[in-house]
């Protein structure tokens, strides 16, 4: 049906800092422009999903940051537990908005 474009901003960000600074505001905006481009991605939505839930990409987003410590940390039961209670919420989110879970 159409497309939405998701930026990764704080990627972005990150980005620009360790980059060198630009001489004039031409590079700047090139600059900008390039890391933009490389931060985003294009999502197809469909009839059912017109649009794209912000709350439910922050939980999965989350779920992703936890994850990747407990990859680093795997005997932290905390954090196993932080895991399942926030899979958890996103089950129960993903069924009270009926959104679809990816």
């Amino acid at each position: 049906m159409g497309t939405i474009a998701l930026t990764a901003w704080d990627k972005v960000r990150a980005l620009l800092q360790v980059s060198e600074p630009p001489v004039n505001q031409e590079e700047w905006s090139k600059q900008i422009h390039q890391a933009v481009r490389k931060h985003t991605t294009e999502l197809t939505t469909t009839r059912e999903q017109p649009t794209v839930d912000n709350h439910l990409l922050a939980l999965w987003d989350r779920r992703l940051s936890l994850r990747k410590k407990l990859h680093r940390n795997k005997h932290n039961k905390k954090l196993r537990r932080q895991l399942q209670e926030l899979s958890d919420e996103i089950q129960k989110y993903s069924q009270r908005c009926n959104c679809a879970i990816v």
